[in-house]
């Protein structure tokens, strides 16, 4: 099955030309996928303009972190995804960086792909916020790929996904990651740093907490070396499940 931008005449049949995008307005959401029924989402693609003007977007278009990308499950008005559109791709910032890694790929920057299964039970309502308070979301394209289930194993779990900052940060005390509670698998962060020093920021170690413990039972060597690196991180690397992207002076 799938949600598609594309543009269909009365009789849903589609209409053959290339202007299938959407306009998402300031304040205004667009719902991209709304399906009722279990199933389970195997692929988002979305691309659109970015900030720089362009014939199409004399004014420029939002960037993607002013986008918000939110997924419902099964009628629940608390969404289980709520999170910067961009950080959701590892795009962090506002700045466009390319993506290649197993379950999110940005490709040349441009275009935005997520194949995490994203599995439901009842129903699913994916939506994009734009919170610019001046430019619209111009040319929005996208494709949702989901496959339609008779139902689902009542074990089935949930994808999730948080997002939380700190500016600035409490100094010595340990970031906050993540804090929940339940059964669950944990897989995976995008974490963005910004630094006022030129010295290297990484040298905290990663915690992790399971099952109310007093004391980690995982505590790693350094910021770099959970994200598969070592002796600090100086250049961009992609690995098919961790990237690095090293932005300086904003570049």
């Amino acid at each position: 099955m799938r949600s598609s931008s594309t543009k269909t005449d009365e009789e849903g049949r589609p209409i053959p030309h290339n202007s299938d995008n959407s306009t998402v307005l300031p304040g205004e959401t667009k719902v991209v996928l709304d399906a009722i029924g279990a199933g389970i989402v195997t692929h988002m693609w979305f691309t659109f303009l970015g900030p720089e003007k362009h014939p199409w977007a004399p004014n420029g278009s939002a960037t993607h972190q002013e986008m918000v990308l939110r997924i419902f499950y099964d009628g629940n008005e608390k969404p289980g995804v709520e999170v910067p559109f961009g950080d959701f791709f590892a795009n962090c910032f506002g700045k466009r960086s390319e993506v290649i890694s197993l379950p999110v790929i940005v490709e040349d920057a441009d275009s935005y792909n997520c194949f995490w299964h994203i599995p439901f039970k009842k129903s699913i309502r994916i939506e994009i916020v734009n919170q610019s308070k001046e430019k619209n979301i111009s040319l929005l394209y996208y494709n949702i790929d989901w496959i339609k289930k008779e139902k689902l194993p009542k074990e089935t779990p949930y994808f999730y996904a948080k997002y939380r900052q700190e500016y600035p940060t409490v100094g010595e005390g340990d970031y906050l990651i993540l804090e929940t509670e339940g059964k669950g698998h944990y897989v995976g962060t995008v974490l963005a740093v910004r630094t006022r020093s030129p010295s290297w920021f990484g040298e905290g170690d990663e915690k992790i907490y399971i099952d109310g413990e007093e004391k980690p039972s995982i505590w790693g060597t350094g910021t770099e070396d959970y994200f598969l690196s070592a002796w600090g991180s100086n250049q961009t690397c992609i690995l098919p499940i961790s990237e690095r992207s090293i932005l300086i002076n904003g570049e």
